[in-house]
């Protein structure tokens, strides 16, 4: 897809560490209005994923 293929091209750009990969999230062809853009249900799949990576993040950074 579009997607990967501009997360690869970052990945070899920035690193892998700059890359923040989502787990599978159920997201199915009725999560998309087209080819590679969310509608509602899937933009809420994929922002709940991202808040609890970044909660984890943030958890993380605050660790002695």
């Amino acid at each position: 897809s579009p997607i990967q293929e501009s997360l690869y091209i970052l990945e070899k750009e920035l690193g892998k560490q700059s890359i923040l990969n989502l787990e599978n999230i159920g997201l199915t062809e009725n999560d998309f209005t087209d080819y590679i853009h969310p509608n509602i249900c899937g933009a809420k799949k994929i922002t709940n994923q991202l808040a609890e990576k970044l909660m984890e993040s943030e958890l993380d950074t605050k660790k002695p």
